[in-house]
């Protein structure tokens, strides 16, 4: 079972990543141009955003094995203290927005760490199919993102 879980996970996972444009990693002249939007931030604010990016996706790797291993307290607890909507989280959002001019960014920056707090809830009630979808969707919250904006 705990190999089942796992690699749909990978499969969740790779699925979202096929879907994100990845046309900015095509090199040559015939190349088409990124059409996401710009995050225009300091090139420290950049690095420390994709620092915090990688933190998260390893965060997901963890609530994976977590859940391949039938552990809902320790899946939830991960998220909870990670991905969840705090004040912090609100801040850093509501930064990045402010100083990009996007707002967007915090709508959609918000609804990711929403999105755990809507997994942890199921992983409270002992509900495993509750908590795949929620992390299923808080992947597509991430690719949602993605889509959207580049550094």
């Amino acid at each position: 079972m705990k190999g089942i879980v796992a690699a749909f996970f990978v499969l969740l996972i790779a699925a979202g990543c096929a879907g994100m444009d990845m046309r900015m990693h095509r090199v040559g002249s015939s190349a088409p141009a990124d059409d996401r939007t710009e995050l225009k931030i300091p090139d420290e604010m950049k690095l420390m955003q994709k620092k915090m990016m990688r933190a998260h996706l390893a965060t997901i790797g963890r609530i994976v094995e977590a859940l391949s291993e039938d552990d809902l307290e320790e899946a939830g607890e991960i998220a909870r203290k990670n991905l969840g909507w705090n004040p912090e989280e609100e801040r850093r959002c509501a930064k990045v927005a402010a100083m990009s001019g996007e707002k967007d960014f915090f709508a959609l920056g918000r609804a990711m760490h929403e999105k755990a707090d809507e997994f942890v809830a199921y992983t409270t009630d002992w509900d495993k199919p509750g908590s795949l979808k929620a992390l299923s969707e808080l992947i597509g919250t991430c690719n949602a993102c993605h889509r959207r904006f580049r550094h």
